[in-house]
């Protein structure tokens, strides 16, 4: 079946937006080593895999705050909270709604973090 509420972030931003996003993702991480390799299931802009690559950046890759800041403004913060929205609206999502609920809130901290350091 169709999922009733898309986790790729760039599903969340102005369509003629989407591609350019996905592209510029794409370079980003394959210019970082992270890029995908072969033909994988997930796109680069779900959910998860953004969050995972925003873990990278922070403690194994020790990039530093300017580029972690990049990353999380450029691709994640553009799309995901409007993507906790949809969680939260949707009526059949019990579980996810406080999930949803949780990360749009760290989503917010980590924003206005980012906005002081």
């Amino acid at each position: 079946g169709k999922d009733q509420v898309s986790p790729h972030v760039t599903a969340y931003l102005d369509p003629e937006a989407m591609p350019g996003a996905r592209a510029d993702l794409h370079e980003f991480l394959t210019a970082r080593g992270m890029g995908q390799s072969g033909s994988l299931g997930e796109s680069e802009d779900h959910i998860g895999a953004l969050f995972e690559v925003m873990h990278k950046l922070i403690a194994e890759r020790c990039s530093g705050l300017d580029e972690q800041r990049f990353f999380f403004r450029r691709f994640v913060w553009p799309g995901a909270v409007s993507l906790c929205d949809a969680v939260i609206a949707c009526g059949n999502a019990r579980f996810y709604r406080s999930v949803a609920g949780f990360v749009k809130g760290f989503l917010a901290l980590e924003h206005a973090a980012l906005e002081i350091l």
